[in-house]
């Protein structure tokens, strides 16, 4: 499976935007369908959310995926690497299902 790089402070911005809606993680897991372990696990930068999730979290916080990813709107190199590194990492988990 293609390593994803490490991308910092993404399950913080998550827990800050949950908390600035005053959600607490059984709330907001609920809402997205996972477990508030998976959550704690995703806020603590343990796992990264699947594309699915990502996207419910984002919709739910009203937050942008470029926020959660921290893009520089300058660096478009790093955007393209960094969603072809998620995209191939995708493939390879629906081909293990």
């Amino acid at each position: 499976m293609a390593d994803i790089p490490k991308i910092p402070l993404i399950g913080q911005k998550i827990a800050s935007a949950r908390k600035s809606r005053h959600l607490s993680q059984e709330e907001l897991a609920f809402q997205v369908k996972i477990s508030a372990k998976t959550l704690s696990r995703i806020e603590n930068d343990l796992i990264y959310p699947q594309t699915d999730i990502l996207y419910l979290i984002c919709k739910i916080l009203e937050i942008t995926p470029n926020y959660l990813l921290d893009f520089d709107a300058d660096d478009k190199n790093q955007k393209i690497v960094l969603l072809n590194q998620i995209i191939e990492n995708a493939k390879e988990i629906q081909k293990s299902l």
